[in-house]
């Protein structure tokens, strides 16, 4: 089933985002590895194991993890964060 991309917009706390981006020699792309319950991250609705697509409305996939990081943090308070969750096989 073709899944569908969430916009999860976020604006920076005192604490930052709360979430952690994960990238994997497995696995092509970055990976929301873990969001802090009641974060910024949490209320746009970002959550574990999210695959991150655009970052501010750039494709971002096939950039390096650092490329990735440095577009997250290129605007000083909001990100816009496009994900499409974990498909579910059944």
């Amino acid at each position: 089933s073709m899944l569908r991309p969430r916009l999860c917009h976020l604006r920076k706390g005192p604490q930052g985002y709360g979430f952690n981006l994960h990238s994997d020699k497995s696995r092509p792309g970055q990976y929301i590895r873990s969001v802090d319950p009641g974060s910024p991250a949490a209320r746009s609705g970002l959550r574990a194991q999210d695959r991150l697509i655009e970052v501010n409305g750039q494709n971002v996939e096939g950039l390096r993890h650092a490329e990735v990081v440095a577009s997250i943090k290129a605007r000083e308070d909001e990100a816009r964060l496009l994900v499409v969750g974990p498909s579910t096989r059944l």
